[in-house]
């Protein structure tokens, strides 16, 4: 039982290591693409790509809301969850679009 307690708490490290690899990857290629936005564009462009990534962040916030971790934690009356979740999930996508649009 020490072996698997312990092999668990290893593939534990490593993956909670990968996610801070992947993290941190994501947020240096999001800044280099930043800084390589600002060098090509004008200002006045960069200023408008600001505002069309703090409108897409709010749309991602509102529907990315979690229904696909409700999905996945009831696994055992998924039947059940199905159509309430497609409902609010085609609703929150609703939102998004107008939110963008």
């Amino acid at each position: 039982m020490t072996s698997s307690k312990t092999s668990l708490a290893t593939s534990t490290f490593k993956g909670v290591l990968w996610l801070l690899a992947q993290s941190a990857g994501t947020r240096v290629v999001g800044l280099l693409t930043q800084l390589a936005l600002a060098k090509v564009l004008l200002p006045s462009q960069f200023g408008v790509i600001g505002l069309v990534y703090t409108l897409t962040g709010i749309s991602a916030a509102i529907v990315n809301f979690g229904v696909d971790g409700v999905m996945l934690q009831r696994h055992r009356t998924h039947p059940l969850w199905v159509l309430p979740a497609f409902i609010v999930s085609l609703g929150l996508g609703g939102v998004g679009f107008l939110v963008v649009a």
